[in-house]
């Protein structure tokens, strides 16, 4: 790999790319030579306040390890390279096994069945060869890594009676939830410079990741995710035929002597940008078997249903068309004009159709590639991404690769069989959770690791000690701890404080439990945040379920807190889109719909609320805000909220409303008003909840506690933001209010109360 790191263990460095995770070390190997499209790119992005970097590829900038450096020739995308400085496998990894005398590589066949047994278990695979024999080679475990087409095909059709609808698929997820970038590209051309992107290596030539996943703030755009934006040649290639495959500016036509001057005078002075934009994973993005079309094997060709063309995918392309009309702009381009968007094919990196998950019910294979319903079979390629980033998938497949293979040889081959637990297998959750404490913590007590100095911790809880929901979290949290070796009454004190959603409980607990001088606290939402910045600025605390710590002065960065205070943010405005979103899909009669929250407990409630106002129209609707104090305010706010047809509710994430939850719940259902809210939401007997596990993240707080005891300091600790999300209907609820959920959302969903 060539290219510049721009974060090495936390530091940040110019040149690199500023928003990327930190790395180890730096690359391999130096950048290669920018051209002219990288540096009028460069320069201009800089003008815009953007943070530009040469693209890391994996082309060698220099000799390295026996292999030459690139010769800029021009011809490589699309070709085999002349000196071998593409990192192909051709020139890395298959000389490497071959040298090992345990591999062989079987050319001009096709893999047309899996075999399995009557067990559930792979035996082997069977396969046509060049001159059309059928063989079959027996194998303890198989791994399957074509590309994602052939992956979703070949489990289709080794179907068997134990897996009737595809071989290990009692998920019904295989095929599902195709994604691909959409690559809107918008040229340049220039009338006083020759660009000559035929120069060099083709694809991404230098980039920006400011417009990328969360690097920028999403509110009132109506889309969340985002793009990377890079330049390079048109359609990959440079030169005049590259040049012939793109639409030219308005006004030249596609034919005759104007089309035959533009191409012979711009071919050499024009560049492409092009923004790798994020697709979700739809459900009903599917690959199956076309009933009619086969290919030169005969067999049934895979036939891909896709349109990405939806409101989200639509407004992101929208916004990354128009940050490069303004970087072509920012170049002083003479031209600068979009490509036709096409018509919602698939374009760059597909991925799905084996997705990965951690539970069997609505995925295909583990974190490890390991199929759920076949121990022996694994899957390995970007057909098991759940999702997709704005970057290639290329490192993130090897990265899994490794992992897989990793497990394979060090833990598979040891113990062959599942690697993970499955839910749903035959053990009860009070079961599952001796077992687990019983394997986790008791070692750990057996081999202490830690002082036997009693260190204090103090915990401010926003709900009442005897809610259901609060002792789960508490559970959750000394059970974290646990795995960490500490242990109540050995040697670890927690001090519990229940505030109940009471404002004037947070602030008189808080004074109380900094009064006791604890090691560290864990905040439980804004309100004990707010009450704990009040009584100290130097005791360490943990923040759980926070909502905008940079815009609320909490911390001074994400990556940096830079203070005593440093946590796990909850709810962001994009997600409040979301939840618009799904209301409106799953009620498509709802025009109106009520913000609930009381004031005194969500103070973050105006940075969510302008959220849904900004993203309502979008969705056909109007917000009205409802703040209540107590439960009769309740019910006249849902009560005037059902007086016109149409109406539907917000729960706001408030400590009030998830205290109080019984008595919203009641009062939507008895006024049949949709809601969507918190987690709590639909358990109760809400229509929805589409967000993170607030219970596991107040168990991964434990692991910054631990931290904290050991002597890191919170200022360097970053803040961290969920990674999964997971969507709850409650069917029942929606049978009652007379709404019929899409079999889309069903799909998708991760838990449905019927």
């Amino acid at each position: 790999m060539s290219g510049k790191a721009g974060n090495v263990q936390g530091n940040k460095f110019k040149g690199g790319n500023v928003f990327e995770a930190p790395r180890r070390r730096d690359y391999p190997l130096p950048p290669l030579r920018d051209d002219q499209s990288g540096v009028l790119f460069r320069d201009a992005a800089k003008k815009l306040g953007h943070h530009p970097f040469p693209t890391p590829r994996a082309i060698l900038s220099q000799d390295y390890q026996g292999r030459p450096g690139c010769t800029y020739c021009g011809f490589c995308q699309a070709f085999g390279c002349h000196v071998g400085a593409k990192s192909s496998i051709l020139v890395t990894k298959l000389p490497e096994a071959d040298a090992t005398g345990n591999f062989k590589l079987l050319t001009g066949a096709m893999c047309y069945r899996i075999n399995s047994d009557n067990r559930g278990r792979v035996t082997g695979v069977s396969y046509y060869g060049p001159g059309g024999s059928d063989n079959t080679i027996e194998a303890e475990l198989v791994i399957l890594s074509p590309f994602i087409y052939d992956n979703t095909r070949l489990l289709l059709l080794s179907k068997t009676d134990k897996f009737p609808n595809g071989l290990a698929n009692s998920s019904g997820q295989i095929g599902k939830h195709l994604m691909a970038h959409m690559m809107p590209n918008v040229y340049v051309a220039f009338d006083d410079r020759w660009v000559n992107v035929y120069m060099g290596p083709n694809a991404q030539k230098h980039t920006i990741d400011d417009f990328n996943a969360d690097n920028f703030d999403h509110g009132g755009l109506n889309f969340i995710t985002g793009s990377q934006i890079s330049i390079g040649t048109v359609t990959l290639q440079g030169g005049p035929i590259g040049a012939t495959t793109i639409n030219p500016p308005p006004g030249i036509p596609r034919w005759g002597a104007a089309y035959r001057d533009f191409l012979a005078t711009y071919f050499v002075r024009l560049a492409a940008m092009v923004a790798q934009t994020e697709n979700l994973p739809y459900a009903d993005q599917t690959i199956d078997l076309d009933p009619n079309v086969r290919g030169q094997w005969g067999l049934p060709a895979p036939r891909l249903t896709y349109d990405w063309r939806r409101p989200n995918e639509l407004a992101r392309v929208e916004f990354m068309m128009q940050k490069m009309e303004a970087l072509g702009r920012a170049m002083g381009a003479t031209h600068v004009w979009r490509a036709p968007l096409g018509p919602g094919a698939p374009g760059a990196h597909h991925e799905g159709g084996t997705r990965m998950g951690n539970d069997p019910r609505t995925s295909v294979v583990n974190r490890f590639g390991q199929s759920w319903d076949i121990p022996n079979l694994f899957i390995i390629g970007s057909s098991t991404f759940p999702s997709m980033s704005g970057f290639n998938p290329t490192l993130t497949i090897q990265a899994l690769a490794y992992m897989s293979a990793d497990a394979i040889v060090n833990r598979y081959r040891k113990n062959p069989g599942p690697l993970l637990w499955q839910r749903g297998q035959s053990l009860n959750r009070r079961g599952f959770i001796t077992v687990l404490a019983g394997a986790v913590v008791w070692p750990l007590a057996g081999h202490a690791q830690h002082p036997e100095r009693v260190r204090r911790i103090g915990v401010l809880m926003f709900s009442p000690e005897n809610d259901p929901f609060t002792q789960a979290i508490v559970t959750a949290f000394a059970q974290a701890l646990g795995r960490f070796g500490w242990v109540e009454g050995k040697n670890i004190r927690i001090d519990y404080r229940f505030a109940a959603a009471d404002p004037s409980l947070f602030k008189t607990y808080a004074a109380e439990l900094v009064g006791l001088a604890p090691d560290a606290i864990l905040a439980s939402t804004t309100p004990a945040v707010i009450a704990l910045q009040q009584q100290t600025r130097i005791i360490p605390i943990v923040f759980v379920l926070g909502v905008d710590p940079v815009g609320r002065g909490w911390v001074q960065s994400l990556a940096r807190p830079g203070g005593n205070l440093t946590g796990f943010i909850s709810w962001d405005a994009p997600l409040m889109g979301k939840w618009l979103q799904l209301l409106k899909e799953a009620a498509p009669g709802a025009i109106r719909v009520a913000v609930i929250f009381n004031p005194d407990t969500a103070p973050f409630a105006p940075f969510l609320s302008r959220a849904i106002e900004t993203a309502a129209p979008s969705f056909g609707m109007t917000m009205t805000l409802a703040p209540v104090h107590d439960d009769a305010g309740i019910e006249e706010a849902i009560a005037a909220q059902a007086r016109e047809p149409g109406g539907a509710l917000i729960s706001l994430p408030d400590s009030f409303n998830t205290t109080h939850r019984h008595v919203i719940i009641a009062a939507a259902t008895r006024h049949q008003l949709p809601l969507i809210g918190p987690i709590e939401a639909p358990r109760a007997g809400g229509l929805m909840s589409y967000t993170f596990d607030p219970v596991e993240q107040h168990a991964q707080a434990a692991s910054y506690i631990d931290r904290i005891l050991k002597g890191a300091s919170p200022a360097d600790l970053p803040v961290q933001q969920p990674t999964k999300y997971s969507l709850i209907i409650n069917l029942k609820t929606a049978k009652a209010l007379g709404l019929t959920v899409p079999p889309g959302m069903l799909d998708i969903a991760d838990e449905v109360f019927e």
